[in-house]
């Protein structure tokens, strides 16, 4: 488990990173962490993937800029097994069950049931593991 500390300088965490075993990730994968973020073990991903459990405010009457308005923040878990694709951007929020595989070019936002496929933006599943048929199934 490892601590995201602020900027600032103070002591107090702002987020845990989790990252299990065997996790093999290529080249510009980058993880913005403000409250959780778990990948489990054995998870594979490509090239040039975003994770991040933060967004910035989104209010437009506000007399903020978005910039200066609070980010929000919910966890990301990712199950063991997956497999995530090139260029996939996983938002807050995001939970990908076990043995998932995310398509290249994905948005994934809200949940992926375990043992599905999704592909898109917004990820949606398209097929399902039958244990009956050994198969993958489409939706």
């Amino acid at each position: 488990m490892l601590a995201v500390y602020p900027k600032d300088g103070h002591s107090r965490p702002i987020g845990r990173l989790k990252i299990g075993n065997r996790v093999c990730a290529q080249e510009r994968v980058r993880i913005s962490c403000i409250k959780s973020v778990v990948i489990e073990d054995n998870v594979l991903m490509g090239s040039n993937i975003l994770i991040t459990d933060n967004d910035h405010g989104m209010n437009p009457v506000s007399r903020l800029s978005y910039m200066e308005q609070a980010s929000t923040s919910s966890p990301v878990h990712i199950g063991k097994g997956c497999w995530i694709g090139e260029q996939t951007v996983i938002l807050a929020g995001s939970n990908i069950g076990e043995k998932c595989i995310i398509g290249a070019n994905s948005v994934v936002k809200g949940n992926v049931p375990p043992y599905s496929v999704a592909v898109g933006s917004p990820a949606k599943v398209i097929k399902r593991w039958d244990f009956e048929k050994g198969a993958w199934v489409k939706n």
